[in-house]
């Protein structure tokens, strides 16, 4: 069975420890950062290549939809984009504030996870 990783990025320390735990209980890997820019480095330097990335929108730095933009134009593309946040995103899979593990499922259903 292959482990699949997960890049949290979200600056509420409650919603990042939540969606971590989640997915531990699922088995998967999880890395986290606070916002898009050191989500970015990380992607860029620290050598991961995340089976998803759950973001959340409004985060300071770089918020989610700028990294959304930047992921777009990189070698990261492929990458599903999952938002976390109270509010819709057009075009990615929404897991919807407050998180509920029906939520997380269907998001990472959605991208084949």
């Amino acid at each position: 069975m292959a482990i699949h990783t997960i890049f949290i990025v979200d600056d509420d320390l409650l919603c990042r420890t939540l969606l971590k735990r989640l997915l531990f209980e699922k088995n998967f890997l999880v890395f986290s950062q606070i916002n898009g820019r050191d989500a970015w480095h990380q992607l860029v330097y620290g050598g991961i290549m995340p089976s998803a990335i759950i973001t959340d929108k409004e985060m300071p730095v770089m918020n989610g939809l700028e990294f959304a933009q930047k992921l777009s134009r990189s070698m990261f593309k492929q990458i599903p984009l999952i938002f976390c946040t109270s509010s819709k995103v057009d075009g990615y899979p929404l897991i919807s504030k407050p998180i509920t593990l029906d939520g997380l499922n269907a998001a990472l259903a959605e991208v084949g996870l």
